[in-house]
């Protein structure tokens, strides 16, 4: 049976800043049925493609599947004024 893994591809963008790209390639290192993505921007809006890829080759990429992350407008505060306990 092939060694299969899944490559991720991902594409950042914000509507308001045509100079901003936040692209990434992640290779699974076993098959999943989920994968958590860290580090996004918040107001970012991400296309996301799926492929699998094995000994065998690669396959086809996935439907993409657009979201946008959300401001957090608390976390900015407290880091910016470097404040604690805000609820």
């Amino acid at each position: 049976m092939p060694n299969c893994s899944f490559q991720i591809t991902f594409n950042g963008t914000k509507r308001y800043f045509e100079d901003f790209n936040h692209s990434r390639v992640i290779v699974t290192s076993r098959p999943a049925l989920s994968y958590k993505v860290e580090n996004l921007f918040p107001g970012t809006t991400y296309t996301f493609e799926v492929r699998a890829q094995s000994s065998c080759g690669i396959g086809e990429f996935s439907n993409r599947v657009a979201m946008e992350t959300i401001v957090d407008c608390k976390s900015m505060f407290q880091a910016h004024y470097n404040i604690t306990g805000v609820r």
